[in-house]
């Protein structure tokens, strides 16, 4: 038998074959076997119903669960992680790859070629009970059969040209970006300016994006694919594709050893000799380092290292400072293959830019009003309260869980009266308890049924006011956005046509008039909430910090004003102290305290 390199007989495996022996593979570790058997193969191709091998045991009258049962193999207590083949799987797969080649006329190995190669030599690499079940199939119907399932003038695609690696493990990002799928990228104009100059370098063109979690790394990359869409940058960089690598699917059933390395080293390949130039995109990029170790071979990032230096594989990276001074730094020749480029957390001011640009996607997304005051809210008070994590993540969050409030709130029963009808219905329950008990004979406490039903009274009561107010406020609420949608149409109307504006101005005082009728008719108790607002982002914060609403709600600077006189008012006789207090409080509300 000729040796052919296991690589390529893994690559000369269709598509669905492949992933059985991804399953084969899985089955074997989960067993703790080091290696990967003929019969750890066989149960792969019988889990698919519609296959060659269930289809031929069915035509030789043998049960597939009797099949399997002798295809069972006992528990082993390997410590090894990364299976190998087995010498009689390799020689299975190199007969296979002959009969595909030779007798079926296909370029790669399906499970038909697998089971004749399994038939005319069974005990070559099965020497196993259940041999004599095999022995009832008909090899020459069986041949016959996948002879006949072959289209007829239509070959089978090599693997390489069905499915490329680039499709299989990428995702194109200047294609969602055409598509209008990426979101604004705002305030990261000196970071894209320094990724286009190191991309456009001869050699070493692999910008590092490094910065905490939730400072928008990945962001900047998008914004990068925005421009290369817009055609904003370089002649050089203007007919690129930024394909983002999705390291978990790279990794995901590569246990066989050496498929990872396979992979990546087709990624890069693909990518060098694609007609359309390429820059990768590898989020999370410290997970190249030791991944091979993991998949079942080398380290990954010795793979890339060759073409990153020379400039033959243009990568964007991301990762953060604590991965980075953990992995990059440890490894020089990696580090020095990369530059950085320093992502730091914006200002309140800039994360306020940041969501203006974000907020009309989430009007359309989520159907409401997003007042400009929530925009600068929900940047301030998460920068402020929501400690732990970084802008422009967190005020983010926050608007679309504010936006989510409102939408939700326009169709679900408001929270008071929902706590409020579920109190009434355990009453109740309590109530008719107590007086089955009365009604079958035994003793019962008579004032605490009359406090029952007083109280069943007084919420019934209650809830009836409350789901009127809450009907009522309903109905103005989707007046006022009705009229606001019918403004908004009218305007844009207007300004096409040229025409009067009496119509509008009747729209506006209408709309004014429900406005301020929905105002008066929630001063005691906001219902329905029709746009989002400050005091609705405060809510939301409220509820993921537990700090009151009053707290959030009060200007900050007055705060810092009454501070003075309240601590004069609790500590006496240590004037120094108080005023040596004061201006560093005042100092670090300004922001000019000592870091």
């Amino acid at each position: 038998m000729i040796d052919v390199d296991l690589q390529q007989l893994v690559r000369a495996l269709d598509a669905p074959t492949r992933s059985e022996l991804e399953g084969a593979a899985e089955r074997c570790v989960s067993r703790g076997s080091s290696k990967i058997s003929v019969e750890d193969l066989l149960v792969a191709l019988l889990e698919r119903p519609d296959g060659m091998l269930a289809r031929a045991l069915l035509e030789a009258d043998v049960a597939a669960d009797e099949f399997a049962g002798f295809l069972r193999q006992p528990i082993e207590q390997s410590a090894i992680r990364n299976p190998v083949f087995s010498a009689e799987l390799v020689q299975w797969l190199q007969d296979a790859l002959l009969i595909s080649n030779l007798d079926l006329g296909e370029s790669l190995i399906d499970q038909a070629a697998l089971i004749l190669a399994l038939l005319r030599n069974p005990s070559r690499y099965a020497d196993r009970p259940y041999q004599p079940l095999l022995g009832r199939i008909n090899i020459e119907r069986f041949r016959d059969y996948a002879l006949a399932q072959q289209s007829p003038g239509v070959a089978k695609p090599a693997l390489n040209q069905s499915e490329s690696l680039l499709a299989r493990f990428t995702h194109n990002l200047t294609q969602q970006a055409r598509e209008g799928l990426l979101d604004p990228v705002l305030c990261r104009d000196d970071c894209l300016r320094q990724m286009v100059d190191i991309l456009a370098r001869r050699r070493k063109n692999n910008p590092i994006v490094v910065g905490e979690a939730g400072v928008g790394k990945t962001a900047v990359v998008e914004g990068l694919a925005l421009r290369i869409v817009h055609g904003e940058v370089p002649d050089l960089l203007k007919n690129v594709e930024l394909l983002s690598l999705d390291m978990g699917l790279l990794q995901a059933g590569a246990s066989i050893k050496g498929e990872f390395e396979r992979r990546l080293k087709g990624v890069i390949e693909e990518v060098q000799s694609s007609l359309r130039p390429v820059i990768l995109f590898i989020d999370e990029a410290h997970t190249l380092i030791g991944a091979g170790v993991q998949a079942g071979g080398s380290d990954a990032a010795n793979l890339l290292k060759p073409a990153l230096a020379r400039g033959e594989l243009r990568t964007i990276a991301a990762t953060t400072w604590a991965e980075y001074r953990q992995y990059f730094e440890k490894d020089p020749a990696l580090a020095r293959r990369f530059q950085s480029v320093r992502v730091m957390e914006p200002t309140v001011e800039q994360a306020i830019t940041i969501l203006r640009g974000l907020a009309p996607l989430y009007e359309r997304s989520h159907g409401v009003y997003l007042r400009d005051d929530a925009v600068v809210a929900a940047a301030r008070l998460s920068a402020r309260y929501l400690s732990g994590r970084q802008l422009p993540d967190k005020a983010v969050d926050l608007l679309d869980t504010a936006c989510a409030r409102v939408r939700i709130g326009l169709v679900a029963v408001p929270e008071r009266l929902e706590h409020l009808r579920g109190e009434l219905a355990r009453q109740r329950r309590h109530f008719e308890a107590l007086q089955r008990d009365a009604t079958a004979g035994l003793s019962v406490d008579e004032s605490l049924l009359v406090t029952l039903v007083s109280d069943l009274s007084r919420m019934q009561s209650e809830a009836d006011e409350l789901e009127y107010r809450w009907a009522n406020q309903l109905a103005a609420v989707k007046r006022l956005i009705g009229l606001r949608s019918q403004l908004a149409d009218r305007k844009v109307q207007q300004a096409g046509e040229g025409s009067d504006s009496q119509y509008t101005h009747a729209l506006e005082s209408e709309l004014t008039e429900v406005r301020q009728a929905l105002i008066d008719t929630q001063v005691d108790e906001r219902l329905v909430s029709f746009e989002v607002c400050p005091r609705l982002i405060a809510e939301v914060v409220s509820a993921w910090t537990g700090i009151p609403v009053s707290r959030l709600a009060q200007e900050h600077s007055e705060r810092i004003d009454r501070f003075s006189s309240e601590l004069r008012l609790r500590i006496r006789g240590q004037e120094q102290a108080m005023q040596a207090i004061e201006k560093s409080v005042r100092a670090s509300a300004a922001g000019l305290n000592t870091p």
